[in-house]
């Protein structure tokens, strides 16, 4: 006679995933473990990771749960985070994508907004930010009639962001 286990799949890192690296297809896999209540909050499926984004660096091999996977990406040590109003089309802007932030004023030290001047743009542009990360997709904002999308970004260029707001529109712009 031959004893069977029953077993359950789990979905576990198939290399080392770094916190808060966007999760593909390729970074995961199915494993059978034996049924377990330590199982019970673990991801079983492949395309409950894929998109999502680490929250902490994940081991290869080890199961992925739904606190270590989100759909919101995690600002980086020495970043904040604030609610930018953009204008411009921004339905494809997701969670995790990487964004510059320019103004349509000119950079002025004045006003606070000291950043890099996009001279391809004759100087009329101020790049506000760069490689400022979407911590969410665009959603309205109900005080102004406006859209908002929060950005993970250095404390200095929020400070550049917050009064370059008062002046003008600032654009999110698909990071070079």
């Amino acid at each position: 006679m031959t004893a069977s286990i029953v077993t359950q799949p789990v979905v576990v890192a198939a290399r080392l995933i770094p916190r808060g690296a966007r999760i593909g297809a390729e970074d995961v896999e199915i494993r059978q473990m034996p049924v377990s209540d330590g199982w019970d909050t673990a991801l079983d499926a492949a395309n409950q990771a894929a998109g999502g984004i680490a929250q902490t660096d994940i081991a290869a091999g080890q199961p992925l749960f739904g606190a270590i996977v989100s759909r919101r990406p995690v600002a980086e040590p020495g970043q904040t985070v604030i609610d930018v109003r953009v204008t411009g089309t921004v339905d494809g802007i997701a969670a995790g994508d990487v964004m510059d932030l320019v103004s349509g004023t000119p950079c002025d030290a004045s006003t606070g907004t000291t950043s890099s001047r996009d001279e391809s743009a004759g100087g009329r542009s101020c790049v506000l930010a760069r490689s400022a990360t979407a911590m969410d997709a665009a959603h309205d904002d109900a005080m102004t009639g406006g859209t908002l999308i929060t950005f993970a970004l250095t404390p200095d260029e929020a400070i550049s962001i917050i009064n370059a707001q008062e002046l003008g529109p600032i654009m999110a712009v698909t990071a070079q």
